[in-house]
């Protein structure tokens, strides 16, 4: 049932599964690091899974170019004849096809946890492993092969370090749990609008949920509508219902503007960015973009100030550097190029600084 409804995205039900997960999460992380200290002489293990699929499964996975993340709870083996038991055999043209996983655990590499679970499982005897959903693993262009002797298709898979856990836990270190929080919805917004192609209804749902989670919290709502604007900027551009929404959020951010433990001076200064590069580039209003790009430059630098991970640093000063280049430019257009030397001067010297940071 969980599986089911982690492959079909349905975000109502996780939410209504979120403990029961989080707990699952928590426990497989103890087992873990249970797991590391047991293998502390190998420095990698293979673990197998035996699989049906369809051709048209299988034929994406030959062709999939880029690392496979799983999007579920995945049952493995270290007994490769255990993992062949209900596999039976395929020719090449079936509908269905059996398939083993050949995956390679680096035992090194920080990821999301999977542990050896036959001390508390049911069924001692399949040496189980369970692997965590979001486990990323490496193909190549001949990962994936059909076996002729043994009527099979044999896919190789190898762990990749989750790099993105790894530079979260040193960044956040010696932030509230408020901030981390705040943090993480960011990363959730990004998700929805980059990623997941998600829906206005969908992204309503998630903020919604998450608001019954945490009510004192209203930020959250500034998020979801910035979600919103966002989603209205991708997938119609119709940047008259994304500016009602970009406002709205600034009056909910304004409301936490002394509360320095959230830094949404962060938030701000991007939603001013936002905006400004709409009236920029296709509004056509100058005068209206550099008012709303010099709100954003006050913004980041407060921001700055308070403390930052490392990627909103970088981000940061790239929106710096490209809101100073864009105030030159409209300098030059607003005097038909006799622009104030001194102005000239000063914004040349703060688009060198944001580049060499």
């Amino acid at each position: 049932m969980v599986n089911r409804v982690l492959r079909q995205k349905n975000i109502q039900f996780m939410f209504l599964f979120g403990f029961f997960l989080r707990d699952l999460y928590q426990q497989l992380k103890h087992e873990h690091e249970k797991f590391l200290r047991k293998q502390l002489k190998n420095s990698k293990v293979t673990v197998y899974r035996g699989q049906i699929m369809s051709k048209t499964e299988i034929e994406k996975l030959k062709d999939s170019i880029d690392n496979i993340v799983t999007s579920s709870f995945m049952s493995t083996t270290f007994d490769p004849a255990m993992s062949e038991i209900y596999l039976g055999t395929s020719m090449p043209d079936d509908e269905l096809q059996s398939i083993l996983f050949e995956i390679e655990l680096n035992l090194a590499e920080k990821s999301f946890p999977y542990a050896d679970i036959s001390t508390i499982s049911w069924f001692p005897s399949e040496s189980e492993t369970l692997l965590m959903p979001g486990l990323e693993f490496k193909m190549t262009e001949n990962s994936i092969y059909y076996n002729v002797e043994r009527k099979i298709w044999l896919a190789k898979l190898e762990l990749v370090s989750d790099t993105i856990e790894k530079e979260d836990d040193r960044m956040l270190e010696g932030f509230g749990e408020r901030r981390k929080m705040r943090y993480y919805i960011d990363l959730l917004m990004e998700t929805l609008t980059d990623f997941c192609s998600a829906t206005a209804s969908l992204i309503e749902t998630v903020f919604n949920h998450l608001m019954e989670l945490f009510p004192r919290e209203k930020w959250i709502l500034a998020v979801k509508m910035s979600c919103l604007a966002q989603y209205n900027i991708d997938r119609d551009f119709n940047y008259t219902l994304a500016l009602p929404n970009w406002d709205e959020a600034l009056k909910y951010w304004f409301e936490y503007q002394d509360d320095e433990e959230l830094n949404v001076n962060i938030a701000i200064g991007r939603i001013y960015y936002d905006i400004g590069s709409i009236y920029y580039f296709h509004i056509k209003h100058t005068g209206k973009a550099r008012e709303k790009f010099d709100l954003s430059i006050k913004h980041y630098q407060i921001a700055i100030k308070k403390g930052l991970t490392s990627s909103e640093e970088i981000h940061i000063y790239e929106y710096l550097h490209e809101m100073y280049g864009k105030k030159l430019l409209i300098s030059a257009i607003e005097t038909d190029n006799h622009t104030n030397e001194d102005e000239m001067k000063e914004i040349q010297s703060m688009i060198i600084k944001y580049l060499e940071l």
